[in-house]
This record gives structure tokens, C-alpha cells and sequence, in this order.
């Protein structure tokens, strides 16, 4: 009797073994690559102009409004900034990849109006980078998208005298409430400790 129940009990254990090793990788796997740069490709949403100033770091929400099934498409996203001549400088989509669509000294044309809340500094897109981050207003960023930008808005302060990280919303609360469905406090947590600080919502 005790023999039967060690191999019944070996059994169940190898079956459970063989279960786990087909349940997909954890989110906490995944690691951010360098930007694929794309920027040849865009010719539309920034001046002509290149500057030097780079102190803000706003970020953007996005997603496809042609059609649901789709609402996450990079193709459909570009294709809208296209329509309204407007750019970020880089786009994260689902999955986590990073897409430079213009070089970081371009000015382009995704802050629109509005100004700093602390110091009222305006005229942003001249001194600030722009991140669009794919998701909508129900559906927030994926754990890909959260270590992606951790990584990009690292490295980018890391390269530039950053002094605000900012949502779109901060910066022209009356018209923009993006990024949407966003958790400050979780990419707070995946910063480096010195580019935590420039965060505005802390």
C-alpha cells in the first residue's frame, strides 16, 4: 500500500512539473532593448530646427481610434500623428520596443501648449523630449511598456540636464488627461534613484 501511494504521489509530481514548464515566462523576464530607429522613415511633426536644450521629459498616451480591433497598431498610431503633423520623439508599443522616431535634438511637435506648473515655463517643445506610450484610457501600459520607458527616461536623463519628468496632463491640464490609466508610482519604483527625483508626480 505505502509503495502504490509513492509512486501515485511521484506521478502527481511529475505531472505539476511538466504543467510549469509550459506556463509562459513572467512579465519580470523581460529587458528593454535600445531604441530601433525609425526616424528616416518619419517626415512629418517636427521644425527643421535642431537645438541643444533638453531639460523636459513629457509623456504621452496614444492608440489608433480608426478601428478597435487595431487600437494598438504602430502602423495606425503613425499614421494619425501623420493626419495631425505631429511627433514624438519616441513610441513604445505593447510589446515593449522602443521606436526613435526623431532624433533627440529636433523640435518636435507633441507638447503643444502649455507650461511648466512649478515655474510656468512654456514653449516646450523646444527643450523637451516627447514619449508616446501605446495603451488607452481603459487599458494601461503592460509591464513592457513600464520597464521600457523606466530604461529610456533613465538613460535619457543620464544624457541630458533633466530637471521635470512630466505627464501631457501636467503640463496643459485644461485640454490633455493623458497618459492615461498610468501609475507614477510604479515607474517611480523602476528608476534609478537619481532620475526618481525629477519626477513631478511623486
Amino acid at each position: 500500500m505505502n509503495r502504490l501511494r509513492i509512486i501515485a504521489a511521484l506521478a502527481l509530481a511529475l505531472v505539476a512539473i511538466t504543467a510549469a514548464a509550459r506556463v509562459p515566462r513572467a512579465d519580470n523576464t523581460f529587458i528593454p532593448k535600445p531604441p530601433v530607429d525609425i526616424s528616416a522613415e518619419i517626415d512629418f511633426g517636427r521644425d527643421s530646427v535642431a537645438v541643444n536644450s533638453r531639460e523636459v521629459i513629457v509623456i504621452h498616451s496614444s492608440y489608433y481610434a480608426g478601428n478597435d480591433r487595431s487600437r494598438f497598431s504602430r502602423d495606425g498610431v503613425i499614421e494619425q500623428y501623420r493626419h495631425y503633423d505631429v511627433s514624438p520623439h519616441y513610441l513604445i508599443t505593447r510589446d515593449g520596443t522602443i521606436y526613435r522616431m526623431a532624433p533627440d535634438s529636433a523640435v518636435c511637435y507633441h507638447a503643444g501648449a502649455g507650461a511648466l506648473p512649478d515655474n510656468g515655463r512654456d514653449s516646450l517643445n523646444s527643450c523637451s523630449i516627447g514619449i508616446e506610450i501605446i495603451n488607452t484610457k481603459r487599458e494601461g501600459p503592460t509591464e513592457e511598456q513600464y520597464r521600457s520607458l523606466a530604461r529610456l527616461v533613465d538613460d535619457l536623463a543620464a544624457q541630458y540636464p533633466i530637471t521635470h519628468i512630466v505627464g501631457h496632463s501636467d503640463i496643459a491640464p485644461e485640454r490633455k488627461t493623458d497618459p492615461w490609466a498610468f501609475s507614477w508610482r510604479r515607474l517611480e519604483r523602476m528608476l534609478a534613484p537619481s532620475t526618481r527625483r525629477l519626477l513631478l508626480n511623486r
